[in-house]
Order: structure tokens, then C-alpha cells, then sequence
């Protein structure tokens, strides 16, 4: 990607080409130094812990409990050794569908945070495929906040990121190998 290419222009994996954007973004921005790298992980670790908080804290109406501490040392103790490894594809994805949680509900799932969180749900699924499961999360939490008919902002999210790398693939003449 560093280099000018697409993913999998060049090479193969099974993950998706988002994961190897936003990896040459991270070194790009560490000057290829691996110790710097690895902090910029810890950083992505620490946001995701901190929004597990925040929407722990949202879904119980707002109260000052001890549930969002309990729910991020949690996922500390889940992503600790041996379990996690802070540069597995599934840490960045859990940072996009986190994110794209805490802003659904954190405003109220109004039209433009629901475009920009199915944007990030969007990066979620061209991080790592699997990912895509969490799409019965998104629909739940839709039906029960009451807000079904501004699930379309969301899907119109989602759709913006895979025609953009699907546009970008198609221009390198890459259709097959983004399929």
C-alpha cells in the first residue's frame, strides 16, 4: 500500500483492504519505526476501552455505576496475553463498530451521526468480513431505541465505503480481485 498499490493488487490474505489501509496509514504516520507502531495500537486499544465505557455507560440510562468500569476491565482482561494481540484485524474492527455504537448512541441516532456510524460499521466490514455478523447488533438496536426508518441513513453508510473501494478496485481494473 506504501508503495502505491491496492490490496492484493500485488499479494494475496484473506483479510480485508481496509485493514491494510489503515496499517500503512499507522506506519506511514510511525515512520516505520515497529516500537512506535505498537503505541499507536495501544492508543487504538485505550479509544476502544474508553467507548466500551461510554456505551456502558449510555445503555444504563446515564447512571453513575460501577458497569462501565467493570465492562472495559473486562475487555482489557479478554485483548491481555495470550488471548489478544493489539495488531489482530479484530481490534480494528471492534474500534470502527465501537465507535460507530457510541455515536448512534450518544446522538440520539439522528440522520447525520447514522450515516457517519454506518460509514465506520462500513470500515468494520472491509477490516475483517466476519465483522459483518454485527449487522443483527446494529438492526436490535435500531428496533428497540424506535428508530427503524433512520436504519437507511445507516445502510446508505455502509454502502458509500464498499462502492468507494469497489470504484477503486473497478479504476485498477481489479474487479476480480476485489470479489
Amino acid at each position: 500500500v506504501l508503495r502505491g498499490s491496492l490490496p492484493y493488487e500485488n499479494e494475496w490474505d484473506d483479510k480485508g483492504p481496509i485493514l491494510y489501509l489503515f496499517y500503512a496509514l499507522l506506519i506511514f504516520l510511525s515512520g516505520k519505526n515497529l516500537i512506535i507502531f505498537k503505541i499507536y495500537c495501544d492508543i487504538l486499544f485505550l479509544i476502544i476501552t474508553y467507548l466500551i465505557a461510554k456505551i456502558i455507560f449510555l445503555l444504563s440510562n446515564r447512571e453513575m455505576s460501577t458497569k462501565p468500569i467493570i465492562g472495559s476491565v473486562f475487555f482489557i482482561f479478554l485483548m491481555s496475553s495470550p488471548w489478544g494481540t493489539n495488531e489482530y484485524s479484530e481490534i480494528f474492527c471492534i474500534f470502527f463498530i465501537s465507535s460507530s455504537l457510541y455515536l448512534l448512541l450518544q446522538n440520539d441516532f439522528q440522520k447525520n451521526a447514522t450515516l457517519i456510524a454506518g460509514i465506520l460499521y462500513g470500515f468494520s466490514t472491509l477490516t475483517n468480513q466476519g465483522s459483518g455478523i454485527f449487522i443483527i447488533l446494529f438492526i436490535y438496536f435500531f428496533y428497540c431505541f424506535s428508530k427503524v426508518k433512520n436504519f437507511v441513513p445507516f445502510l446508505l453508510g455502509i454502502s458509500i465505503v464498499h462502492s468507494t473501494i469497489l470504484f477503486l478496485y473497478l479504476s485498477k481494473d481489479l474487479l476480480d480481485v476485489y470479489i
